[in-house]
């Protein structure tokens, strides 16, 4: 009897233990994007993700309306940046138009590359294969990359009032 109680209350651990998780810590950092928009394309793969945490070794952004171009090549700004990456796939809003476009590189080679998006209810990133041709993933800004890029825009517009 005893076997049957233990049993019962093992198998009832692994069921609780397997649900799903809620989604509230990812949703919270994504920042928000437009519901007009359709979501186009899956997330980037997490082992992409992961690949890059642990071998890219430098950054490029390049801006297309500000007269700017920023790198990073220290390990602690780089995984940061990673970190702007959120989990969530967005709506991608016709409407918005890419700010920049962001390289991860490992060992001088482009890992992955895609277009920044930062606007009213455009926070995202679409990613793209064949030498930056063809987009594939999308994923959401958090807002510490939201809160990053505002930060970098307000310092270039200072630093060069004319570049708008």
């Amino acid at each position: 009897m005893i076997r049957i109680y233990c049993l019962f209350a093992f198998a009832s651990l692994m069921l609780w233990g397997c649900q799903e998780a809620p989604k509230k810590e990812s949703q919270e950092n994504a920042a928000s994007t437009t519901a007009a928009g359709t979501a186009l394309y899956p997330s980037v793969s997490l082992d992409t993700l992961e690949m890059l945490w642990s071998q890219c070794d430098y950054i490029d952004f390049v801006f297309y309306r500000l007269n700017f171009s920023v790198s990073q090549n220290d390990p602690n700004a780089v995984k940061s940046t990673i970190q702007h990456i959120a989990a969530d796939v967005p709506a991608i809003n016709a409407a918005c138009k890419p700010e920049g476009r962001i390289f991860f590189q490992v060992d001088g080679r482009n890992a992955l590359e895609g277009d920044i998006f930062l606007g009213k209810d455009c926070f995202y990133y679409i990613w793209y294969k064949d030498g930056g041709k063809t987009p594939f993933a999308a994923n959401s800004m958090t807002q510490m990359g939201v809160k990053f890029f505002q930060e970098l825009f307000q310092k270039a517009l200072q630093a060069n009032p004319q570049g708008q």
